[in-house]
Protein backbone atom coordinates (compact mmCIF):
# COMPACT_ATOMS: atom_id res chain seq x y z
CA UNK A 1 0.00 0.00 0.00
CA UNK A 2 1.23 3.50 -0.83
CA UNK A 3 2.64 5.65 1.97
CA UNK A 4 2.74 8.96 0.10
CA UNK A 5 2.08 11.81 2.54
CA UNK A 6 1.45 15.37 1.36
CA UNK A 7 2.04 18.01 4.01
CA UNK A 8 0.28 21.36 3.53
CA UNK A 9 1.46 24.37 5.54
CA UNK A 10 0.14 27.93 5.12
CA UNK A 11 2.47 30.52 6.64
CA UNK A 12 2.86 34.25 7.13
CA UNK A 13 5.82 35.96 8.79
CA UNK A 14 7.07 32.81 10.51
CA UNK A 15 10.81 33.09 9.79
CA UNK A 16 11.57 32.61 13.50
CA UNK A 17 9.45 29.45 13.79
CA UNK A 18 9.17 27.80 10.38
CA UNK A 19 12.66 26.17 10.25
CA UNK A 20 12.03 24.09 13.40
CA UNK A 21 8.60 23.16 12.13
CA UNK A 22 9.97 21.99 8.78
CA UNK A 23 12.84 20.13 10.43
CA UNK A 24 10.42 18.22 12.67
CA UNK A 25 8.65 17.08 9.49
CA UNK A 26 11.79 16.34 7.49
CA UNK A 27 13.20 14.30 10.40
CA UNK A 28 10.22 11.94 10.51
CA UNK A 29 11.03 8.23 10.69
CA UNK A 30 8.68 7.90 7.71
CA UNK A 31 9.60 10.66 5.29
CA UNK A 32 6.83 12.73 3.71
CA UNK A 33 6.35 12.48 -0.05
CA UNK A 34 6.02 16.25 -0.44
CA UNK A 35 5.89 19.36 1.74
CA UNK A 36 3.87 22.23 0.29
CA UNK A 37 4.32 25.61 1.96
CA UNK A 38 1.97 28.43 0.96
CA UNK A 39 3.31 31.88 1.80
CA UNK A 40 0.47 34.24 2.63
CA UNK A 41 2.15 37.56 1.94
CA UNK A 42 5.07 37.41 4.38
CA UNK A 43 6.98 40.66 4.87
CA UNK A 44 9.87 39.12 6.83
CA UNK A 45 12.48 36.74 5.36
CA UNK A 46 10.23 33.67 5.35
CA UNK A 47 10.38 33.36 1.56
CA UNK A 48 14.15 33.77 1.56
CA UNK A 49 14.54 30.91 4.02
CA UNK A 50 12.26 28.68 1.96
CA UNK A 51 14.06 29.41 -1.30
CA UNK A 52 17.57 28.95 0.11
CA UNK A 53 17.64 26.55 3.07
CA UNK A 54 14.71 24.41 1.89
CA UNK A 55 14.72 24.84 -1.89
CA UNK A 56 15.31 21.11 -2.50
CA UNK A 57 12.92 19.76 0.11
CA UNK A 58 9.89 22.06 0.04
CA UNK A 59 7.46 23.15 -2.67
CA UNK A 60 6.83 26.87 -2.15
CA UNK A 61 3.70 28.60 -3.40
CA UNK A 62 3.31 32.36 -3.20
CA UNK A 63 -0.30 33.25 -2.49
CA UNK A 64 -1.20 36.45 -4.33
CA UNK A 65 -4.81 36.60 -3.26
CA UNK A 66 -6.82 35.69 -0.16
CA UNK A 67 -4.47 35.30 2.84
CA UNK A 68 -6.85 33.35 5.06
CA UNK A 69 -5.56 29.99 6.39
CA UNK A 70 -8.30 28.17 4.48
CA UNK A 71 -7.35 29.80 1.18
CA UNK A 72 -3.73 28.75 1.67
CA UNK A 73 -4.71 25.16 2.39
CA UNK A 74 -6.95 25.10 -0.68
CA UNK A 75 -4.00 26.19 -2.83
CA UNK A 76 -1.96 23.35 -1.37
CA UNK A 77 -4.72 20.84 -2.08
CA UNK A 78 -4.74 21.86 -5.74
CA UNK A 79 -1.28 20.37 -6.26
CA UNK A 80 -1.07 17.74 -3.49
CA UNK A 81 -0.63 14.23 -4.91
CA UNK A 82 -0.28 12.14 -1.74
CA UNK A 83 -2.57 9.35 -0.60
CA UNK A 84 -2.53 10.92 2.86
CA UNK A 85 -2.94 14.60 3.72
CA UNK A 86 -1.31 16.29 6.70
CA UNK A 87 -2.45 19.86 7.40
CA UNK A 88 0.08 21.54 9.67
CA UNK A 89 0.71 24.96 11.17
CA UNK A 90 3.98 26.75 10.53
CA UNK A 91 4.79 27.29 14.22
CA UNK A 92 4.06 23.83 15.64
CA UNK A 93 6.15 20.65 15.97
CA UNK A 94 5.44 16.93 15.70
CA UNK A 95 7.25 14.05 17.35
CA UNK A 96 9.46 12.24 14.85
CA UNK A 97 7.28 9.10 14.82
CA UNK A 98 3.97 10.75 13.90
CA UNK A 99 3.81 9.67 10.26
CA UNK A 100 5.12 6.17 10.87
CA UNK A 101 2.70 5.34 13.67
CA UNK A 102 -0.33 6.95 12.04
CA UNK A 103 0.17 5.43 8.59
CA UNK A 104 0.66 2.03 10.21
CA UNK A 105 -2.72 2.35 11.92
CA UNK A 106 -4.53 3.45 8.77
CA UNK A 107 -3.02 0.64 6.73
CA UNK A 108 -4.31 -1.86 9.27
CA UNK A 109 -7.78 -0.27 9.34
CA UNK A 110 -8.84 0.30 5.75
CA UNK A 111 -12.37 1.35 6.78
CA UNK A 112 -11.07 4.38 8.71
CA UNK A 113 -10.38 7.71 7.03
CA UNK A 114 -8.23 9.42 9.67
CA UNK A 115 -6.21 8.98 12.82
CA UNK A 116 -5.33 11.60 15.41
CA UNK A 117 -2.81 11.88 18.23
CA UNK A 118 -2.60 13.93 21.45
CA UNK A 119 -1.40 17.51 21.51
CA UNK A 120 0.03 19.74 24.20
CA UNK A 121 0.28 23.51 24.50
CA UNK A 122 3.88 24.46 25.24
CA UNK A 123 6.29 27.36 24.87
CA UNK A 124 9.95 27.21 23.94
CA UNK A 125 12.24 29.04 26.36
CA UNK A 126 15.43 30.90 25.46
CA UNK A 127 17.60 27.98 26.61
CA UNK A 128 15.82 25.66 24.15
CA UNK A 129 13.81 23.81 26.80
CA UNK A 130 10.06 23.40 26.52
CA UNK A 131 7.59 24.55 29.16
CA UNK A 132 4.34 22.63 29.41
CA UNK A 133 1.37 25.03 29.57
CA UNK A 134 -1.55 22.60 29.62
CA UNK A 135 -2.26 18.92 30.23
CA UNK A 136 -1.53 16.61 27.32
CA UNK A 137 -4.91 16.59 25.57
CA UNK A 138 -6.63 13.72 23.74
CA UNK A 139 -4.27 11.27 25.43
CA UNK A 140 -6.91 8.63 26.06
CA UNK A 141 -9.20 7.10 23.48
CA UNK A 142 -12.57 8.80 23.26
CA UNK A 143 -15.32 8.64 20.67
CA UNK A 144 -15.69 11.98 18.95
CA UNK A 145 -18.53 13.21 16.76
CA UNK A 146 -20.17 16.36 15.47
CA UNK A 147 -22.65 16.10 18.39
CA UNK A 148 -19.78 16.49 20.85
CA UNK A 149 -18.33 19.34 18.79
CA UNK A 150 -21.60 21.22 19.12
CA UNK A 151 -21.18 21.01 22.90
CA UNK A 152 -17.64 22.38 22.77
CA UNK A 153 -15.36 19.46 21.94
CA UNK A 154 -12.44 20.09 19.61
CA UNK A 155 -8.98 18.79 18.81
CA UNK A 156 -6.48 20.52 16.57
CA UNK A 157 -6.34 19.68 12.86
CA UNK A 158 -2.51 19.19 12.84
CA UNK A 159 -2.89 16.17 15.14
CA UNK A 160 -4.79 14.32 12.35
CA UNK A 161 -3.54 12.40 9.35
CA UNK A 162 -6.29 12.10 6.72
CA UNK A 163 -6.79 9.84 3.76
CA UNK A 164 -7.01 11.96 0.61
CA UNK A 165 -10.45 10.49 -0.13
CA UNK A 166 -12.14 12.13 2.87
CA UNK A 167 -10.58 15.48 1.93
CA UNK A 168 -12.03 15.24 -1.58
CA UNK A 169 -15.40 14.29 -0.13
CA UNK A 170 -15.37 17.23 2.31
CA UNK A 171 -14.33 19.80 -0.28
CA UNK A 172 -12.54 23.11 0.14
CA UNK A 173 -11.86 25.02 3.33
CA UNK A 174 -13.81 28.18 4.05
CA UNK A 175 -11.89 31.23 2.85
CA UNK A 176 -14.04 33.98 4.37
CA UNK A 177 -12.90 33.50 7.99
CA UNK A 178 -9.50 33.56 9.71
CA UNK A 179 -10.59 31.83 12.91
CA UNK A 180 -12.75 28.72 13.47
CA UNK A 181 -12.19 27.59 9.90
CA UNK A 182 -10.67 24.42 11.37
CA UNK A 183 -13.74 23.83 13.57
CA UNK A 184 -15.93 24.23 10.48
CA UNK A 185 -13.82 21.81 8.43
CA UNK A 186 -13.70 19.11 11.08
CA UNK A 187 -17.44 19.44 11.71
CA UNK A 188 -18.16 18.95 8.00
CA UNK A 189 -15.97 15.85 8.04
CA UNK A 190 -17.88 14.29 10.91
CA UNK A 191 -21.10 15.28 9.18
CA UNK A 192 -19.80 13.19 6.26
CA UNK A 193 -19.48 10.20 8.61
CA UNK A 194 -15.74 10.53 9.20
CA UNK A 195 -14.44 7.30 10.73
CA UNK A 196 -11.45 8.09 12.91
CA UNK A 197 -9.08 6.34 15.29
CA UNK A 198 -6.90 7.70 18.09
CA UNK A 199 -3.37 6.69 19.00
CA UNK A 200 -1.10 8.24 21.64
CA UNK A 201 2.29 6.99 20.44
CA UNK A 202 2.99 10.40 18.86
CA UNK A 203 2.17 13.98 19.80
CA UNK A 204 1.90 17.49 18.35
CA UNK A 205 3.44 20.40 20.22
CA UNK A 206 1.11 23.40 19.87
CA UNK A 207 3.64 26.18 20.23
CA UNK A 208 2.33 29.13 22.25
CA UNK A 209 3.95 32.48 21.55
CA UNK A 210 3.07 36.15 21.17
CA UNK A 211 2.58 36.22 17.43
CA UNK A 212 -0.21 33.76 16.75
CA UNK A 213 -2.79 34.59 14.12
CA UNK A 214 -5.74 33.93 16.44
CA UNK A 215 -3.90 35.31 19.48
CA UNK A 216 -2.29 38.67 19.97
CA UNK A 217 -2.17 39.51 16.25
CA UNK A 218 -5.86 38.83 15.64
CA UNK A 219 -8.59 41.23 16.68
CA UNK A 220 -10.81 39.70 19.39
CA UNK A 221 -13.92 41.23 17.83
CA UNK A 222 -13.12 39.70 14.45
CA UNK A 223 -12.48 36.32 16.06
CA UNK A 224 -15.91 36.45 17.69
CA UNK A 225 -17.49 37.46 14.37
CA UNK A 226 -15.84 34.47 12.69
CA UNK A 227 -17.09 32.15 15.42
CA UNK A 228 -20.65 33.35 14.98
CA UNK A 229 -20.34 32.94 11.19
CA UNK A 230 -19.10 29.39 11.67
CA UNK A 231 -21.82 28.38 14.14
CA UNK A 232 -24.58 30.02 12.11
CA UNK A 233 -23.42 28.15 9.00
CA UNK A 234 -23.55 24.86 10.91
CA UNK A 235 -27.00 25.68 12.28
CA UNK A 236 -28.49 26.81 8.98
CA UNK A 237 -27.12 24.02 6.79
CA UNK A 238 -27.85 21.11 9.12
CA UNK A 239 -31.39 21.81 10.31
CA UNK A 240 -32.68 18.46 9.10
CA UNK A 241 -29.88 16.51 10.81
CA UNK A 242 -29.65 18.28 14.16
CA UNK A 243 -31.78 17.35 17.13
CA UNK A 244 -33.81 20.02 18.92
CA UNK A 245 -31.28 20.03 21.75
CA UNK A 246 -28.36 20.41 19.34
CA UNK A 247 -30.07 23.39 17.70
CA UNK A 248 -30.68 24.96 21.11
CA UNK A 249 -27.04 24.33 22.04
CA UNK A 250 -25.77 26.10 18.91
CA UNK A 251 -28.10 29.04 19.50
CA UNK A 252 -26.88 29.24 23.09
CA UNK A 253 -23.24 29.30 22.00
CA UNK A 254 -24.01 32.05 19.47
CA UNK A 255 -25.78 34.14 22.11
CA UNK A 256 -22.85 33.72 24.50
CA UNK A 257 -20.45 35.13 21.93
CA UNK A 258 -22.80 38.00 21.14
CA UNK A 259 -23.31 38.78 24.85
CA UNK A 260 -19.55 38.76 25.39
CA UNK A 261 -18.97 41.03 22.39
CA UNK A 262 -21.66 43.43 23.62
CA UNK A 263 -20.16 43.21 27.11
CA UNK A 264 -23.56 42.40 28.54
CA UNK A 265 -23.66 42.62 32.33
CA UNK A 266 -23.71 39.02 33.57
CA UNK A 267 -26.44 39.90 36.08
CA UNK A 268 -28.74 41.00 33.24
CA UNK A 269 -28.42 37.87 31.14
CA UNK A 270 -31.47 35.63 31.21
CA UNK A 271 -30.06 32.11 31.18
CA UNK A 272 -32.09 29.54 29.30
CA UNK A 273 -32.55 26.00 30.58
CA UNK A 274 -30.13 24.81 27.87
CA UNK A 275 -27.49 27.31 28.94
CA UNK A 276 -27.78 26.32 32.59
CA UNK A 277 -27.55 22.63 31.67
CA UNK A 278 -24.40 23.18 29.60
CA UNK A 279 -22.78 25.26 32.32
CA UNK A 280 -23.52 22.66 34.98
CA UNK A 281 -22.25 19.87 32.73
CA UNK A 282 -19.07 21.84 32.06
CA UNK A 283 -18.54 22.41 35.77
CA UNK A 284 -18.96 18.69 36.51
CA UNK A 285 -16.45 17.87 33.76
CA UNK A 286 -13.88 20.21 35.28
CA UNK A 287 -14.32 18.62 38.70
CA UNK A 288 -13.88 15.11 37.27
CA UNK A 289 -10.80 15.99 35.19
CA UNK A 290 -9.28 18.32 37.82
CA UNK A 291 -8.64 20.78 35.00
CA UNK A 292 -10.34 23.34 32.76
CA UNK A 293 -11.01 20.64 30.17
CA UNK A 294 -13.95 18.39 29.46
CA UNK A 295 -13.82 14.63 29.79
CA UNK A 296 -14.00 14.36 26.00
CA UNK A 297 -10.70 16.23 25.78
CA UNK A 298 -9.13 13.43 27.89
CA UNK A 299 -6.49 15.57 29.65
CA UNK A 300 -3.42 13.75 30.99
CA UNK A 301 -1.74 15.61 33.87
CA UNK A 302 1.20 13.25 34.51
CA UNK A 303 4.36 15.30 33.74
CA UNK A 304 6.21 12.15 32.68
CA UNK A 305 3.94 11.87 29.65
CA UNK A 306 5.07 15.30 28.45
CA UNK A 307 8.71 14.46 29.12
CA UNK A 308 8.45 11.23 27.14
CA UNK A 309 7.05 13.11 24.16
CA UNK A 310 9.85 15.65 24.42
CA UNK A 311 12.34 12.84 23.90
CA UNK A 312 10.65 12.11 20.58
CA UNK A 313 11.04 15.61 19.16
Amino acid sequence: MSQKISVIIPTRNRANFLPKTLNSILNQTLSPYEIIVIDNGSTDNTLEILKTDYKNSVITITNKGNYSPGAGRNLGLQIATGDYIQFFDSDDLMTKNKFETQVEILEKNSEKQAVYCPYVMASEEENGNWKQLSPVLQYKKTKISYSKMIKGFFTIIPSFLFRAEIIKKTGNWREDIFAYEDFDYLFRMFNNNLQVLQNNKSCVFYRVHGNQITGNTFNNKQRDIDKVKCLLQILNTNKNKLSSFEKLTLKTMIHRVEDNENKTNISKIKFTATDLYLRIENKINRIITHSDWQIAHSPEQNPNVFQNYMKLL
